[in-house]
Order: structure tokens, then sequence, then C-alpha cells
């Protein structure tokens, strides 16, 4: 994969955009989640690379 497909959170000083991105880690951490650290996310400094295919796998369906 290359950066092209990736998307890059990173950490700044807002409160909801930080509570945010560490909700989606959390997610992305869970148990029963299938996203493989450092293959479809990694986690850099303050800042949290996700690949493009996971975020689509992640995401809910219109019918949800």
């Amino acid at each position: 994969m290359t950066t092209e497909d990736f998307i890059e959170f990173e950490l700044n000083g807002s409160f909801l955009k930080n509570s945010g991105i560490l909700g989606l880690l959390r997610l992305l951490e869970f148990k029963g989640a299938e996203a493989v650290k450092n293959v479809d996310y990694a986690v850099d400094g303050n800042s949290l690379r996700v690949s493009k295919d996971c975020l689509l796998y992640t995401s809910p369906s219109p019918r949800d």
C-alpha cells in the first residue's frame, strides 16, 4: 500500500477532534475488530493513519 491508500488523523488541541480520533482508535483495537495494527492502521506519535479500505469496511451501511 502507498501513502495515498491511507488517511492521516493528527491529534491537536481540539478536545472534540481528539476524542473522536481516540474513539476511532478504540474501535480499531476492539477485540472483535478485524483491523490489523501496522497493516490497516498505524499510530506514530500524535498521528493515526488508517487505510481507506479499512474505513470503508468499518463504516455503517446506508441501511443501518
